[in-house]
């Protein structure tokens, strides 16, 4: 305020200087230098090119900044995921199949890995997209404030230097395509001075739809790779899980083969096993069947009667009577071995792989056979001794017959 009262006070009396002598140098230049007009163009400078500078510096920041969140923006590969399928399934054996089975089930894992990642990336591009229209925005706004400020002022206002307006601002807008025709306009209204020669550019809505257009189409093309890359993964997926259902359904054949495979296997062992097991029976049978033949063999042999040294050897003497009863008590003895090794045989025979109490019960019954076979060989060395007893008295009876005939024979010598 003081310096603006100092300046009118100057003007004042250079205006009664030149008011003075007007008559002197005209009238126009008398009225150029009046009071009024000195005033109003001094007071009109309230804009000047230092303050234009500053907001040209501004802009630049925020155009720094919108570039530095452009390069942020996610980068989208296309998808590209390799998946081999088997052939000749049927000659892969378990082993191989489960490993099949592994890598596509691992297939299958990557491919709901990258679907998640392509979920976080649609979420980062959509940060990015608001970031980007809040720095377009602002961009947008700063060029509107400052393609307002030569309205304010008059053009010898703006005379000046502006070196924020320069090639370093243009570049900056360049770099992702923020250039626009209006917005060139307008840095070549500073950049050249052109005050004087032309209107201040104009900063519309147009700019800001190029300025959003620049990154939105760089994001909406990453959208559509990833729409691409989701619909082609989906494919991928259902195919690895047609072929991994094939898999499976072999791998269950194949151990069902196997499963049946082993139990023929063991049921053939188990044949084996009890084949041998009766052979086996059937050789203790045989031995057993040996020895007790043996030992009948060895009872009879000390069941016979020993022979009588003092018997006449004139044995044909004896009547046929008693020599048919010897012979039919010798056939009926033999005959009595014979069933009673029969009868153990029949009972080694019926050895075989019972159960224990199977086994209790044919040991009692082969003890009861043992038992009655005893019992009847007493009862044929009873009847033998009785035969003999027999055999003896009908001799002595004969003898005395013998020896009564020879006395009568004797006697009837004697009469005669």
């Amino acid at each position: 305020m003081k310096k603006t009262k100092q300046l009118t006070v100057g003007v004042a009396v250079s205006s009664l200087i030149v008011g003075a002598s007007s008559h002197l140098v005209g009238s126009t230049f008398g009225a150029f230098n009046s009071k009024d007009t000195s005033t109003s163009e001094i007071q009109a400078c309230e804009v000047f090119p230092a303050y234009i500078n500053e907001q040209l510096q501004e802009l630049k920041k925020l155009v720094d900044e919108y570039n530095i969140h452009f390069d942020e923006i996610p980068k989208v590969n296309s998808y590209s995921g390799d998946f081999k399928d088997i052939d000749d399934i049927d000659q892969y054996s378990v082993d191989e199949l489960l490993n099949e089975k592994k890598r596509m089930n691992n297939l299958v894992e990557d491919v709901d890995k990258a679907m998640d990642d392509l979920k976080n990336l649609e979420k980062e591009l959509g940060d990015s997209r608001k970031i980007l229209e809040a720095d377009s925005m602002a961009v947008y706004e700063s060029l509107k404030v400052i393609s307002s400020l030569p309205e304010k002022t008059i053009s010898s206002c703006l005379q000046g230097s502006y070196p924020s307006a320069g090639q370093n601002l243009v570049e900056a807008f360049n770099e992702h395509g923020l250039d626009d025709r209006q917005v060139n306009d307008l840095l070549n209204y500073f950049s050249h001075n052109q005050f004087t020669q032309s209107d201040t550019p104009v900063i519309g809505e147009s700019t800001l739809t190029h300025m959003e257009s620049s990154f939105q189409d760089k994001i909406i093309s990453s959208e559509e790779k990833i729409e691409t890359s989701k619909k082609e993964m989906n494919a991928k997926k259902q195919e690895v899980k047609s072929s991994l259902e094939n898999v499976e359904k072999a791998i269950e054949k194949l151990k069902k083969e196997e499963e049946a495979k082993e139990a023929e296997e063991a049921a053939a062992k188990a044949a084996e096993a009890k084949e041998k097991e009766s052979e086996a029976a059937e050789k203790e049978r045989k031995a057993n069947t040996e020895t007790d033949d043996q030992k009948g063999s060895s009872q009879k042999k000390s069941e016979k009667p020993p022979e009588d040294n003092q018997e006449p050897t004139d044995t044909q003497s004896e009547p046929k009577d008693n020599q048919q009863n010897s012979k039919s008590s010798e056939t009926d003895i033999t005959e009595e071995d014979d069933n009673t090794a029969t009868s153990e045989g029949t009972s080694n025979q019926s050895v075989d792989s019972s159960t224990p109490e199977e086994k209790a019960e044919k040991n009692e019954k082969e003890s009861d056979s043992e038992a009655s076979v005893t019992s009847q060989e007493q009862e044929t060395e009873e009847k033998k001794k009785a035969s003999d007893v027999d055999a003896a008295v009908t001799k002595e009876d004969v003898e005395k017959s013998s020896q009564d005939s020879e006395k009568g024979d004797a006697h009837e010598k004697d009469t005669k």
